[in-house]
């Protein structure tokens, strides 16, 4: 849980690990591309979509054995898509996606709540051991302890945010998974190509190092998310910041109400990190469109405008979904083998971070002081059915 920064080096990517589990090319290979043909189609306008039956991927894992058996492309409709929708804080994210997965039969996938990352597996909330830690780099803080804070350039946020990447990560591997072992389409409320928004105003507002963001950018970033599939789509909901602040007023968290984190300047940012620094690097892999959320059309304006979106090839755009037009069924078969063997994507994350990080840094004092009141917890230092206060784990190894 908070082992950032003592685990030992790596430079594995998920091409690497897909590499462990890679078929001979043409044992189950098709002569022609395998590619959804049609756009996004609204449910209300069709009779309702019968889908091959599928994969139980949550009871079953799908692995090398069973690739040869269950083929991928099978379930793909016109529906099969991983869109995003994204923005600013307090621009309607949750209730926007909400709305186009009801429309197009769509899984809903929430963003991850910065606080998940102090939960383990078996769910024990690490926060509740803070009182044992001395006040230092063990001690959780939370979203809320972060936007009261008047000291927020303590630099604490950054093991956290590293935290929150990660968890972000699983969260799209697991919308994929969900994707090619069901056919059902995917939209989510940010995604970990987003994530990076937030440290780049960190660095900028004295919150992180310079460092530190290297770190997250050009190591940690570029080391697991470059083999992961772009989005089809992602929906921008954009606000000028007099909205945004009438927004956060109204749904009344008192710690983003008062903040002093959150000024015009922070908002501003983030709207600029968006613009500038992410869409500029997704632009030739995935279809980005933009609604003001002071002007948003009637939803089905939005629906029709939606579904007349080109998201299957582009001709004069050969970049773009190009992962989504695999030519081979066992190209297909072996990234859902990977995203659905999520063990083998753990050690992508067994990065270790620079010396002159400090934020992202625990010395030797505190790793001792760690381990010692975990040990002291097995409901906090076991895995997920390995805890033998309430596990038979007699035969488990």
């Amino acid at each position: 849980m908070f082992a950032l920064g003592v685990v030992r080096t790596g430079t594995a990517s998920l091409q690497g690990a897909a590499s462990l589990f890679r078929v001979s090319p043409g044992i189950l290979s098709s002569s022609f591309n395998i590619t959804p043909v049609a756009h996004l189609t609204a449910t209300s306008l069709v009779e309702p979509i019968t889908r091959v039956k599928p994969w139980p991927y949550k009871e079953r894992t799908y692995n090398q054995f069973w690739q040869f058996l269950d083929h991928t492309s099978k379930r793909f409709d016109d529906n099969t898509r991983l869109i995003v929708v994204d923005g600013n804080i307090a621009t309607g994210k949750t209730e926007f996606a909400k709305k186009v997965a009801e429309s197009f039969d769509l899984l809903y996938v929430p963003d991850v709540h910065p606080n998940e990352v102090f939960f383990n597996e078996d769910g024990f909330d690490m926060r509740q051991l803070d009182e044992q830690f001395s006040d230092g780099p063990n001690r959780s803080y939370p979203l809320e302890k972060f936007l009261t804070d008047k000291n927020a350039k303590s630099l604490k946020v950054g093991r956290p945010q590293m935290l929150l990447y990660q968890k972000r990560f699983f969260n799209y591997v697991n919308a994929l998974e969900h994707i090619l072992n069901t056919g059902q389409g995917v939209v989510m409320e940010r995604s970990v190509f987003s994530d990076m928004v937030f440290p780049e105003v960190f660095a900028q507002q004295g919150y992180m190092t310079p460092q530190g963001l290297s770190y997250y950018k050009n190591i940690l970033r570029k080391n697991t998310i470059c083999d992961l599939w772009k989005p089809h789509l992602i929906i921008y909901l954009d606000a000028p910041v007099s909205t945004i602040r009438e927004n956060i007023k109204k749904r009344g968290n008192p710690y983003e109400v008062n903040s002093p984190v959150l000024t015009d300047d922070f908002l501003t940012k983030i709207d600029a990190a968006y613009k500038n620094k992410l869409f500029p690097s997704l632009r030739e892999h995935t279809e980005i469109i933009s609604y003001d959320i002071t002007n948003l059309p009637e939803w089905e304006i939005i629906v029709e405008e939606l579904e007349d979106l080109n998201l299957v090839e582009v001709e004069d755009e050969p970049i773009k979904f190009k992962e989504w037009r695999q030519r081979r069924e066992d190209d297909f078969n072996n990234y859902r083998m990977v995203v659905s063997m999520k063990d083998t994507l753990h050690p992508l994350f067994l990065i270790q971070p620079p010396l002159d990080a400090p934020e992202l840094m625990i010395s030797g004092e505190d790793l001792i002081e760690l381990e010692t009141i975990l040990d002291d917890n097995p409901a906090a230092s076991f895995q997920k059915g390995y805890n033998p206060e309430k596990d038979n784990v007699l035969f488990k190894l």
